[in-house]
């Protein structure tokens, strides 16, 4: 009876981590604001995983370099499948950067080809290249 019993309470504690596990990394339990779906309707379907960052949660992203050119910077979003979903233009300042493969880059010396992590808070829309880092300044989105 009691390794029923513990079998039992085992199995109800394991379950919870296993849904969560199954959650496409958390993704499908983000409450996205009506901000961030209006602007960037692709946001659950391209979003790979969530992270917390002084209590706002982060849904990060996967991108594609495009172009590069005239202090723009074209990226294209990909959902799971690798399957471009979303286009944006960014206008990075000449001090904004990120990490890439380990090694902290200028957003300007970033080539066509080049994946990067973006990251977009939950509640309204504003893209990031980490969270709680500074803004990047969107000049259009289109989906595609």
């Amino acid at each position: 009876m009691k390794i029923k019993l513990s079998v039992i309470l085992a199995t109800l504690l394991v379950l919870p981590a296993i849904a969560v596990a199954l959650d496409d990394n958390g993704c499908s339990s983000v409450n996205f604001g009506g901000d961030v779906l209006a602007k960037f309707p692709n946001a659950v379907a391209a979003c790979r995983g969530v992270q917390e960052k002084d209590g706002v949660v982060f849904a990060r992203y996967v991108a594609r370099v495009v172009d590069n050119s005239k202090g723009n910077l074209t990226v294209v979003f990909e959902n799971q499948a690798g399957k471009g979903v979303s286009k944006v233009v960014l206008s990075p300042t000449a001090d904004q950067g990120l990490n890439l493969g380990g090694k902290d880059v200028k957003y300007s010396s970033l080539k066509k080809g080049d994946v990067i992590d973006m990251c977009v808070p939950h509640s309204r829309f504003g893209l990031f290249g980490t969270p709680g880092g500074p803004r990047l300044t969107v000049v259009s989105q289109e989906t595609l």
